[in-house]
């Protein structure tokens, strides 16, 4: 199926809340100075005035590559739309609409700000185009799973539209450089800016094919046609055999297995494919079974793990698969030998913790 498309930014969309709770449209109606002489609209971002009255806050992206974005104090929240009495009177009831136009006057004027401090919200994504960054354009770009947990810039030079009422803010990542065509790059955490990638929506997503060549003794590969290839894109090489392993998918922040690993035939070759599809600091995660330091505890839960639990299992379900449990323990290495697989498969900080007394163990890599 077709993805959606859009032609352009739409301002900051409220959709859900932290932890996943839901967002349910919950605002604060806060005073707009009558006659207030800048437009607000949907998905902008406002803030306080000393007078306690709402007004667009005025921020922008810096032009120097990897800047910080400044905060301005009393930032509030996100506009999400107004009401006000028109200036011949409340004959029809107040006027609500999407967005504040310029120079309105009305003394009874309000915003509807949404200050939840757990608010996740949806934003397109602008494309910077040159060598320095900008705070205009409405070029929509791309962004790939290596932008998740990084920091994005917020476009606000754009305004909005009368039309529709909204915002035509969005966010933006780090100028790719002069040489390097219009798109994004990660910007680095070192410095601030107001906003951090927690996921990705398919809005905007976008499926580009290509050829690419190399030479038998090169490690480069050459891309037959950039044609609708941007920076900040997803790449995926399906059919590089490069180095014996299949495929450069380097941007899986985690992979994770629980109570599966003593099924597997080849441990080294499990581990050692997480790394491979893995981004740097991405994170494996491994859920097994283990035995209890503690002698005591030791001899305990071998009593009920290899003698109770498969009469039990057999007497309320199939004896087999319950046998088979305990025994499966079996084809799991000692747990030095299980860290230094670990280890040597790429993931240079390797730690384990023992759970429920050391019944089970919870093996976490961080790969380099």
């Amino acid at each position: 199926m077709a993805y959606p498309t859009i032609d352009r930014p739409y301002g900051l969309e409220p959709v859900n809340l932290i932890g996943g709770q839901v967002f349910a449209g919950s605002t604060r109606m806060v005073p707009i100075a009558s006659a207030y002489g800048t437009s607000i609209f949907n998905g902008d971002l406002v803030q306080l005035t000393a007078t306690g009255t709402s007004i667009i806050t005025s921020t922008t992206v810096p032009s120097t590559s990897q800047a910080a974005q400044a905060a301005v104090p009393g930032t509030v929240g996100v506009f999400l739309g107004c009401e006000y009495s028109p200036p011949s009177g409340p004959i029809f009831g107040k006027i609500r609409q999407q967005y504040w136009p310029a120079g309105t006057v009305a003394q009874d004027a309000v915003a509807y700000v949404l200050d939840d401090p757990d608010a996740i919200f949806k934003a397109a994504v602008l494309t910077q185009t040159g060598a320095t960054n900008a705070n205009t354009g409405t070029t929509i770009g791309f962004m790939s799973q290596a932008f998740v947990g990084t920091n994005a810039y917020f476009v606000t030079g754009n305004g909005g539209s009368t039309t529709t009422g909204n915002s035509l803010a969005g966010v933006t990542g780090n100028t790719p450089g002069a040489s390097n065509g219009t798109g994004n790059v990660r910007k680095d955490n070192s410095t601030t800016a107001p906003f951090r990638i927690v996921q990705l929506v398919s809005d905007t997503a976008s499926t580009v094919t290509t050829s690419l060549t190399a030479a038998a003794s090169s490690t480069s590969l050459t891309v037959a046609s950039t044609t609708g290839v941007f920076p900040g894109m997803q790449v995926i090489i399906p059919a590089a055999t490069a180095g014996g392993a299949q495929g450069l998918y380097t941007y899986v922040t985690a992979v994770t297995s629980a109570f599966a690993l003593r099924n597997f035939t080849s441990i080294p070759a499990v581990v050692g494919e997480a790394a491979r599809v893995l981004a740097p600091g991405g994170r494996l995660v491994l859920l097994e079974v283990d035995e209890p330091g503690n002698a005591l505890l030791r001899w305990g839960h071998a009593v009920y793990f290899r003698r109770l639990v498969p009469l039990i299992g057999g007497w309320l379900s199939d004896r087999r698969a319950y046998t088979y449990l305990p025994q499966s323990t079996a084809y799991l290495p000692p747990e030095r030998e299980l860290l230094a697989t670990v280890r040597d498969a790429g993931f240079p900080s390797v730690t384990k913790f023992r759970l429920h007394g050391g019944v089970a163990q919870l093996v976490i890599g961080v790969r380099g």
